[in-house]
């Protein structure tokens, strides 16, 4: 078994280090960029934006050749999305169906990381409309290598618009 896992955010790591630490799986973080603050638990491959950089991560999946990717990639702050709306449908959905429709070209198995607050009625947060996005395209797709984990604490409470 061989697994990607994009974005070095805090699933990311997480991740990594379960998989180094407590399963001994052999896998690569795939990030935007190093964060110097950060404990990385496996091997770095640094992209740049996953959005204008999709190409090259295409080309990094096929070379790789992995069993399984979890993506983790998200702008996962209410306030943030909200600010910048497209670029947070650009992440959290238009980056998500790519990746779908890649896995059509492929072998591995891809695991998205959604947020228990999809099932929440916030009818005015951006972050949760372009995940809800995200997940239909994936329930809809009907591809059995595409598969959604729902993480109940994806977005910290702090970041929800209701909090501040």
């Amino acid at each position: 078994m061989k697994i990607l896992i994009l974005g070095g955010g805090q699933d990311g790591l997480i991740l990594s280090f379960l998989l180094s630490k407590k399963f001994n799986v052999k896998h690569k973080l795939i990030v935007r960029s190093k964060n110097k603050f950060a404990n990385y638990y496996s091997d770095i491959i640094e992209i740049g934006s996953f959005i204008t950089n999709f190409a090259s991560l295409k080309n990094i999946i096929t070379k790789e050749k992995p069993s399984h990717i979890i993506n983790t990639v998200a702008l996962s702050s209410s306030k943030e999305c909200n600010n910048n709306k497209k670029e947070a449908f650009e992440i959290n959905s238009y980056f998500v169906e790519k990746l779908c429709k890649f896995t059509k070209e492929t072998n591995f198995i891809l695991i998205h990381f959604g947020s228990i607050l999809e099932k929440q009625n916030r009818p005015d947060c951006v972050y949760t409309q372009s995940k809800i996005l995200a997940s239909n395209f994936i329930k809809n797709t009907e591809n059995k290598r595409i598969r959604s984990i729902y993480l109940p604490n994806h977005e910290s409470p702090l970041r929800d618009n209701r909090f501040f």
